[in-house]
């Protein structure tokens, strides 16, 4: 579209109301939606989650929130929801399809998840439902539920949310040390201080192991199960 508006002279495209950049990122858009199997006659997003007044951004109201999702981290299972989003790692954002950022409108909640998706260094258009702000993307081929635009459902007690970080750990002779290499947990992500504070070595059983998400949510391995047993504070 760029070389053909040079080719017929239009070389003050944006003044002549022809929004080269936007129509791109509308095709685009609409492509992602018929990979993912997504039917639309609409390629336009328009609609983006707000959670500061309950209403979308064309005004309508929103609909309820779907009251039952799947662990962040595990895989979504069912349709792909039709509001495509573009996570930019040039401008560190999530935009939509006008290559508007998201930020604004979703306050420092969605700061912490964009940050959080660019680590993660995801190649994947986000496919969002506008009910909650439930975010997919696809991780090797397959979607995932990575987080939310907007606020997260309440957290369960033993749940804990996100993928697993490299490394596995056990209880050895009053310090977690990783099974494979002896060594101890490292991050710059977390503060680790309260996971020795608060959860003294003698508490995690020497057959258990221990596990720690992108979400700072520290999981302990046992014959029960996995649950979460705490949450380190973002440094």
């Amino acid at each position: 579209l760029r070389v053909f508006s040079a080719a017929v002279g239009m070389v003050d495209a944006e003044a002549a109301g022809v929004s080269i950049g936007e129509r791109l990122r509308e095709i685009g858009a609409s492509r992602a939606r018929m990979i993912a199997g997504v039917a639309s006659s609409d390629p336009t997003v328009a609609t983006v989650y707000d959670p500061t007044n309950g209403t979308s951004s064309n005004g309508r109201v929103a609909e309820e929130p779907t009251p039952v999702r799947p662990r962040i981290g595990s895989s979504w299972v069912g349709d792909l929801p039709g509001t495509v989003l573009e996570l930019n790692t040039k401008y560190q954002d999530v935009l939509d399809a006008s290559g508007q950022s998201m930020k604004a409108k979703l306050g420092e909640g969605a700061t912490k998840s964009i940050k959080r998706w660019l680590s993660m260094s995801i190649n994947s258009w986000l496919f969002v439902d506008t009910r909650d702000g439930a975010t997919i993307a696809l991780m090797n081929g397959d979607p995932h539920l990575i987080g939310y635009l907007g606020d997260e459902p309440e957290l369960q007690p033993a749940e804990y949310r996100g993928f697993f970080l490299t490394g596995i750990y056990e209880n050895r002779e009053g310090s977690l040390s990783e099974i494979e290499n002896g060594n101890q947990f490292e991050t710059k992500l977390f503060d680790t201080s309260p996971l020795t504070n608060e959860w003294v070595n003698e508490n995690i059983a020497s057959d258990a192991s221990v596990r720690f998400t992108d979400y700072g949510d520290v999981v302990l391995i046992d014959d029960d199960g996995s649950r979460r047993i705490m949450t380190l504070e973002e440094k």
